[in-house]
C-alpha cells in the first residue's frame, strides 16, 4: 500500500472533503493494524491541535504541502536511516493537521457552524454502527463510514452538530435552543424529533422523519421544506429543488436498532445495503438474479445466516474469500 495515498485520504476524511469512493479506500487501509493505529493517532492530534490554530482555509495548498514534506521527509529517512517511521508520521500529521483544522475553521468562519473550541469528532468505519450521547442529552446513532462533529457544550441559543454520512437522531425537545445539523450547504434543523439524515455529499442530502417536524434548507439557494412524520425528502441537484414523498420512516431508519430491512428492493439493492453493513464485497453479474425482489428483515444476524436466507429465497449459489463474496 501507498503511504501517500493513505495521508491524504486520512486528510480528505479528517477535513470531511473525501468522497464515498475515498472514505471506503481509507477503509481497506485501516484493515491493516499499523494504519489504523496511525490514523486513530492523527485523530487525536488533529482534535487536540485544532484548538490552536486559525490558518487560512486552502485544501489544495495542504494537499501540495502534504506531498512536499512528505517527498523530503522519506528522502532524509533513506539518508538517515537510524530515524524511526514516526518522523514520516509526525510531518505528514503536521500537515494534516493544517487541514483539518484550516478547514474546520473557514467553514466555522462561512457558515457560523461549530465554533473552534472543545470539539469532538466521532467516526465509524466500515460495517460498524455507533451510539453517541450528546452533551444535551440527545442521541445520535452513526451509520457505517459516517462521522459526526459536534462541541463538548452546546452553546445557550443552538445545538449544532455536522455530519458526513448517515446517521439517525433521537433530540430532547428545547424550544429555546433547536438543533441544527449541518451537513455541507444544507442544514435541518428541529426543536425535538426522531429523524434520519444521509449526506453524500454537496449535491445530494436524503431526510426521513420519524416523529415530529423538522425544516430542510439549502443555504446557497435558499430553497427549503418542512417535514413531518414518514415524511422524506430528497435534493434534486439539477433542478436545485426538494423533491419530498411519503415513507414507512420505521422500515428506512431501523438500522440503527441494528435491522436491517428489505422491504420490496431488487437483490442488488440488498447486496449494496449487505455491503455496507458487514463491510464487505459482493460480485454478482446476474441479471437474473439481481433484478429479484425480495422482503425480509434481520435482527442482529451474522454475515453468513443473512446470506443463506437469500440464498433461500433465491436459490444462488455464493462462494466466500476473506472480504468478498462471489454470487452465481
Amino acid at each position: 500500500m501507498d503511504n501517500h495515498i493513505f495521508y491524504e485520504l486520512a486528510a480528505k476524511v479528517l477535513t470531511g472533503e473525501a468522497s464515498e469512493t475515498e472514505n471506503r479506500r481509507l477503509q481497506k487501509y485501516l484493515e491493516h493494524p499499523e494504519y489504523r493505529k496511525t490514523y486513530q493517532w492523527l485523530q487525536q492530534e488533529w482534535q487536540k491541535e485544532f484548538r490552536q490554530h486559525s490558518d487560512e482555509f486552502s485544501l489544495d495548498r495542504g494537499l501540495y504541502l502534504l506531498r512536499k514534506k512528505i517527498k523530503t521527509s522519506e528522502q532524509t529517512i533513506r539518508k538517515a536511516p537510524r530515524l524511526h517511521h514516526i518522523t514520516l508520521l509526525r510531518i505528514a500529521a503536521a500537515v494534516i493537521l493544517f487541514l483539518g483544522i484550516s478547514y474546520a475553521i473557514y467553514h466555522t468562519g462561512q457558515n457560523k457552524n461549530i465554533p473552534p473550541s472543545e470539539y469532538l469528532a466521532i467516526s465509524s468505519t466500515a460495517g460498524e454502527r455507533k451510539q453517541i450521547t450528546l452533551p444535551d442529552g440527545s442521541v445520535a446513532y452513526l451509520n457505517a463510514q459516517a462521522t459526526l462533529r459536534y462541541p463538548e457544550t452546546f452553546d445557550r441559543d443552538k445545538r449544532r452538530v455536522e455530519l458526513h454520512g448517515k446517521a439517525f437522531f433521537e433530540v430532547r425537545r428545547n424550544p429555546e435552543q433547536p438543533f441544527v445539523v449541518y451537513s455541507g450547504d444544507f442544514e435541518t434543523t428541529v426543536l425535538g424529533t426522531t429523524f434520519e439524515v444521509c449526506y453524500k455529499d454537496t449535491t445530494h442530502i436524503n431526510v426521513t422523519v420519524a416523529t415530529g417536524k423538522v425544516r430542510v434548507a439549502h443555504r446557497t439557494t435558499g430553497e427549503r421544506v418542512i417535514l413531518t412524520r414518514n415524511d422524506h425528502a430528497a435534493f434534486d441537484a439539477a433542478k436545485q429543488k426538494f423533491t419530498t414523498s411519503e415513507v414507512h420512516a420505521e422500515h428506512l431508519t431501523d438500522w440503527h436498532r441494528n435491522i436491517l430491512h428489505f422491504d420490496e428492493i431488487t437483490v442488488k439493492q440488498a447486496f449494496a445495503l449487505i455491503e455496507k453493513w458487514y463491510g464487505i464485497k459482493i460480485n454478482c453479474t446476474s441479471e437474473a438474479i439481481l433484478t429479484q425482489k425480495i422482503r425480509a428483515s434481520y435482527h442482529n444476524e451474522s454475515l453468513e445466516n443473512v446470506l443463506q436466507s437469500l440464498q433461500f429465497m433465491t436459490g444462488f449459489e455464493y462462494r466466500q474469500n476473506n472480504d468478498t463474496i462471489t454470487i452465481k
